[in-house]
């Protein structure tokens, strides 16, 4: 018996290059899929159109899915029946007459240069952990970071003098990212005299460690920034992307160009950069309808 789940792992793994996150999500959307189809006496490699319409429509009824979720699934579905037709196991592909749900644009939150100080301020240099951790947001923040990207770095990707580092994104796709003067100091401090104590006696080309000399977890960091922003007062929901956009947000208020911003964060297509216009607007919105002087002189005549 032919185990799809298994080859199909093997084909995500050769012909796309996922993040092992995005591969375990991949596998278990179709884990859920396999589940749904043995209850209703379906075979994965025979079903069709209609029986994959009624499955999206059983998830679009709970009300814990939300759009988003069903967009991953038809995904993950596409993918799934494109490997299946290529190795013959299913003639017809079903996903051929499935449309991929539009997706609700929603506005990435973003902190402003005084939450970001606030945040920072929050987060101490008194000890070895502490100088990592306030790097690790500064480096985030002002050169647009993917978290995965930042915690992947190695030390031979590091160019001081030309203050850039060589980063490996999605799709292992390589950018050089600009770094600052003020990131440049912390760094070689960081490499001169925090690092070596992290390390220890363990053998490791990462550029951040734990304080074993092991590789960092993301969810750490995601735990950890949750825990400054509370202290600083901050009560946006705020993650190590939320850094990403604020980077983005602040470079185009202060006139950068889309093309610059979209090679700096590694965008393949433009459309992603743009929504950084519509905060931006929003942005200029929300603060000309709180300090439009109009406006005081409107709610003076309600009272």
């Amino acid at each position: 018996m032919i185990d799809y789940k298994k080859e199909f792992q093997e084909y995500l793994v050769v012909n796309r290059s996922l993040s092992l996150a995005s591969l375990n999500s991949y596998l278990s959307e179709l884990d859920l899929f396999s589940y749904y189809c043995s209850k209703h006496n379906i075979k994965l490699c025979e079903v069709n159109s209609e029986e994959i319409r009624d499955y999206l429509k059983y998830l679009s009824n709970d009300e814990q899915n939300a759009k988003n979720t069903i967009i991953h699934t038809t995904t993950v579905l596409r993918s799934f029946y494109i490997f299946m037709a290529k190795m013959h196991y299913q003639d017809k592909n079903p996903m051929l007459m499935i449309d991929l749900p539009i997706k609700a644009k929603t506005l990435p939150t973003f902190i402003t240069l005084d939450e970001f100080n606030r945040i920072m301020d929050c987060i101490p240099e008194d000890t070895n952990v502490n100088f990592r951790n306030h790097l690790i947001v500064e480096m985030l923040y002002d050169s647009g970071f993917r978290i995965s990207e930042l915690l992947n770095l190695t030390l031979n990707s590091i160019e001081l003098e030309a203050r850039t580092i060589k980063c490996k994104g999605k799709g292992s796709k390589e950018r050089m990212v600009m770094i600052g003067d003020y990131e440049k100091e912390l760094l070689i401090q960081y490499l001169d005299e925090i690092r070596p104590q992290l390390v220890g006696n363990h053998k490791t080309n990462l550029l951040f460690v734990t304080n074993r000399g092991g590789a960092m977890d993301r969810s750490y960091v995601f735990k950890k920034i949750k825990e400054y922003a509370l202290a600083a007062g901050i009560s946006k929901n705020i993650s190590p992307h939320t850094f990403r956009h604020s980077f983005a947000t602040s470079m185009l208020e202060n006139d950068a160009d889309l093309r610059t911003i979209q090679t700096l964060l590694g965008h393949g297509d433009i459309s992603t950069t743009q929504i950084y216009t519509h905060v931006t607007t929003k942005h200029l919105r929300d603060n000309y309808n709180k300090y439009n002087p109009l406006k005081g002189l409107k709610d003076d005549n309600k009272k």
